[in-house]
């Protein structure tokens, strides 16, 4: 679960000092099923008749994926109050929870044009206060607790079997990654002279992509996430490779990708 690395906090340090690793991930779960209904020939209900052609031959899987976030490279900063309050200090759960466009909260900052108040615990956010190059670090450049967005992602298939043959059959499937549709946010703004600190303005994955498989074709539809970003979870459509046409929905697939999708046939 941990690591470490040495290093130089700044060029007056006679010896390297030990610090996290900033490629340690401390959990990662991944969650993998296949599941194959019962339902067709050779399988334990409607293996004759009819319906053995129509619920026979489905297979469903799907893959989930949690993975703690990478750690928070600071630069020196000078800081009011210790290490092990900066967390508390930054607020992060309860800032993001009721604004998804930040990750820290911004009174973790001091920018006022007097001494902070007693007792203030944060960043010195005043432009003309700011540590120079030769002053010595005291601020850590990783800090365990001060991390990015985790992976949280779920990757979903529905293929179906046509037995042509008894020794040949045709397969068909519906991959559909990042089913959820999901945004894993990217690094947050920590400068702290910036107005935009703790903000998010970055997005780390895909929207959810969409691909029927059938062969000779496959029909690729992908949904962008980046409206999320502007805390609202819809749906854009990113064009993809290849020859496009736009295609008009009805119905149920409407009310799940759009009345109007740009498709990729390959």
């Amino acid at each position: 679960m941990w690591g470490g690395q040495q290093w130089l906090p700044n060029q007056f340090d006679p010896q390297p000092s030990w610090q996290l690793n900033s490629n340690i991930r401390p959990n990662r779960i991944v969650w993998s099923t296949i599941f194959q209904l019962p339902f067709g020939k050779g399988k334990q209900w409607l293996n004759h008749g009819p319906l053995n052609h129509v619920m026979g031959g489905w297979q469903l899987s799907w893959v989930y994926t949690y993975q703690t976030g990478a750690l928070i490279s600071w630069g020196n900063q000078f800081y009011y109050g210790t290490v092990d309050q900066v967390a508390e200090a930054l607020n992060q759960s309860q800032t993001h929870s009721q604004n998804i466009n930040m990750w820290y909260s911004p009174a973790a900052v001091w920018t006022g044009n007097t001494a902070p108040p007693s007792g203030f615990v944060g960043f010195e956010g005043r432009s003309a206060n700011q540590p120079n190059t030769y002053n010595a670090r005291i601020f850590p450049q990783y800090v365990d607790s001060l991390r990015n967005d985790p992976v949280r992602n779920w990757d979903a298939k529905v293929l179906r079997s046509f037995r042509l043959y008894e020794r040949l059959s045709l397969e068909t499937a519906l991959d559909l990654l990042n089913v959820t549709n999901h945004t894993q946010f990217g690094s947050p703004n920590i400068t702290v002279t910036a107005v935009q600190f703790g903000q998010l303005s970055s997005q780390s994955n895909s929207g959810r992509i969409i691909s029927v498989q059938h062969p000779p074709q496959v029909l690729t539809v992908e949904s962008g996430g980046g409206s999320q970003l502007a805390g609202r979870r819809g749906m854009g459509v990113r064009p993809v490779v290849g020859r496009q046409s736009k295609v008009r929905m009805s119905g149920f697939v409407a009310r799940i990708l759009g009345p109007e999708t740009k498709v990729n046939w390959v």
